[in-house]
């Protein structure tokens, strides 16, 4: 009887043993996977090291170690379409193209918000005045539009 509780007791202590090395190697997996990067075409990926600027990665695979490296940002570089309000409270459409992806990124703000702080004060907007303002934060402006709601007269 007690030879059989001890062929038991060993088949539990190799099933645990086997189970850990399982879990061991599908946690290394994982956390290799999560180090592995893919940037598609046309984009671009702005990596940190240790909090600060360190590179950025356009279409290919990268590999990065994760406790000192992380991704910030993602930007598709051409033909960006935004739609929001302005300060009149009307809706416009911007086309523009990122061209310097980490003046853009450490900008930290989104385009329409940017937008509409350089045009705060003024009555008529210049596509000029607009496209040279951009440029201070990496954006090309390709087309500005306001879009007609049916409560426009």
């Amino acid at each position: 009887m007690f030879y059989v509780l001890d062929e038991v007791n060993d088949n539990f202590e190799k099933t645990i043993i086997i189970s850990l090395i399982i879990a061991a190697i599908i946690g290394i997996l994982f956390f290799i996977a999560s180090c592995i990067y893919y940037v598609k075409k046309g984009h671009v990926i702005i990596i940190e090291k240790m909090q600060e600027y360190y590179k950025t990665c356009s279409h290919g695979w990268y590999w990065f170690f994760p406790f000192a490296y992380r991704k910030v940002g993602q930007y598709k570089l051409e033909d960006n379409k935004l739609t929001f309000t302005l300060n009149n409270g009307k809706k416009a459409e911007v086309i523009y193209n990122i061209t310097d992806v980490k003046l853009f990124h450490y900008t930290k703000k989104p385009v329409g918000q940017y937008i509409n702080e350089i045009t705060l004060f003024k009555e008529n907007i210049d596509f000029d005045y607009l496209k040279t303002n951009l440029q201070n934060i990496g954006i090309e402006l390709i087309s500005i539009s306001q879009i007609k709601t049916i409560y426009d007269n």
